[in-house]
């Protein structure tokens, strides 16, 4: 994105990671008016029992 003048953050609030992806993508289409695809492989920890990321953090600070 930097390479086209591009400077977003997409705020990464989905429960799953396709949600998330969904969300960059979207974002970016509407920026840059250009077909955009994205992804969000995030991360699965064995310690977590297999969480994923964003829904470890979810649960940890208490949200539905």
């Amino acid at each position: 994105l930097s390479e086209s003048g591009i400077v977003h953050e997409t705020v990464e609030d989905g429960i799953t990671f396709a949600q998330n992806a969904y969300k960059k993508a979207r974002e970016i289409a509407e920026i840059s008016g250009q077909a955009a695809l994205a992804d969000d492989s995030g991360i699965c920890v064995e310690a977590l029992y297999r969480c994923r990321s964003q829904l470890s953090g979810i649960q940890k600070h208490g949200y539905p």
